[in-house]
């Protein structure tokens, strides 16, 4: 008999045992650890001071560690409004002169309706004699 064979019958036979064995040992050994892990995580947390600062996505205070140099948003949601540009900007139409929002990465948008936009499409194109 060779040894992968001598296994198969071993473990066949004692499956269950060590099975039974071995969430057992688990189950305490891993609630052990969580649990040190725990306390050393928040006696860290507490020992480090924080610092508010102001987001510059949205403008609201939030508070990080006086550590992290890097943070500058209150969320990630927040950040990716910024990275995309979908935070809004008011222009003032140059047709009208009223105010509108868009978002800023809509560099396009010059005016505030499409009325306004071919209306000065239209005197463009009369030219200055018109």
């Amino acid at each position: 008999m060779n040894t992968k064979e001598y296994n198969k019958q071993y473990y066949a036979a004692h499956r269950e045992e060590l099975a039974a064995k071995h969430k057992d040992w688990y189950a305490l050994h891993s609630k052990e650890v969580i649990a040190k892990s725990a306390v050393r995580k928040a006696q860290k947390r507490a020992d480090i001071p924080r610092i508010a600062r102001l987001c510059l996505g949205c403008g609201e205070p939030f508070e990080v560690n006086a550590s992290n140099k890097t943070k500058r948003y209150c969320s990630q949601g927040c950040g990716q409004k910024v990275r995309k540009g979908r935070v809004p900007v008011t222009r003032a139409c140059p047709q009208c002169g009223c105010d509108f929002e868009v978002n800023a990465s809509n560099t396009l948008k010059i005016y505030c309706t499409y009325d306004c936009g071919a209306k000065a499409w239209r005197e463009r194109k009369a030219g200055p004699n018109a």
